[in-house]
């Protein structure tokens, strides 16, 4: 065979053979290499799903191993069989999708193999896309808020500086008006939010890597529309309390 020939390494037979079982007639060449880069990797699967943000999210060398080593990116399968051989299981079927999805997460058997875990390459790609969807919404609250870091879920104090600062004419003689200084205390409290998804065996089984995008278009717009309704919401919950003349606004 041409693995056995040393035309081709182990990964790029296995690749090869199962682009053609898969695509028969397809004029889709195999050139990947094995990585146990996850960065590589993902990589390849942002290429392959057409993340718009590819360069901002990976360094211009990692891109570069990336075309490389996986010249027409990954599919969902593809990437499922690498790690499977990674862990050992090289005898798998990409047709039995529970024995590839069992071998795929299995806990590493092969010596010196894989240093990436697959849910960890999937999650970290997922979330790009998540971010990518989230930044695709109107974020006006950024205009008129401030984000403050804290360390657990408990109530918590913030204060906000308040006064007179606008600047006044000159005196005469050179005088400067002194600016009134005061603060106001709020109290707020960290709360988690959160939605689950799943690739699913209809997903496994076509190949769809487009789970991703809609990974993008549902969780990551979702959490952004949630987080501006409920924004807004408090927001107007207090204009009958803040927007008055005592509070010059």
């Amino acid at each position: 065979s041409a693995a056995t020939n040393g035309n081709l390494s182990e990964t790029e037979f296995e690749l090869t053979v199962l682009r053609a079982t898969r695509h028969e007639g397809s004029s889709r060449a195999a050139s990947s290499h094995g990585s146990d880069n996850p960065e590589i990797i993902e990589a390849a699967i942002a290429r392959s799903i057409g993340y718009t943000e590819i360069e901002k999210a990976y360094k211009p060398e990692t891109l570069e191993a990336s075309e490389r080593q996986f010249k027409h990116g990954l599919s969902l399968v593809e990437l499922m069989m690498m790690a499977a051989r990674r862990n050992g299981h090289r005898d798998i079927s990409h047709r039995d999708v529970r024995g590839l999805l069992t071998a795929a997460f299995a806990p590493v058997q092969a010596a010196g193999a894989s240093t990436y875990s697959l849910g960890g390459v999937l999650s970290n790609v997922a979330n790009k896309m998540i971010r990518a969807g989230f930044d695709s919404v109107e974020s006006e609250w950024r205009k008129v808020s401030a984000i403050t870091p804290v360390n657990d879920l408990k109530e918590m104090k913030s204060y906000s500086l308040t006064g007179d600062f606008s600047y006044k004419e000159v005196g005469k003689g050179g005088e400067l008006s002194h600016a009134t200084m005061g603060e106001e205390e709020y109290s707020n409290r960290a709360k988690t939010y959160g939605r689950l998804f799943a690739l699913t065996r209809a997903d496994i089984i076509n190949d769809d890597l487009g789970a991703f995008n809609r990974v993008r278009t549902l969780l990551g717009r979702g959490a952004a529309l949630a987080f501006n309704k409920i924004f807004w919401t408090e927001w107007l919950a207090n204009v009958s309390t803040f927007y008055t003349t005592g509070r010059g606004n």
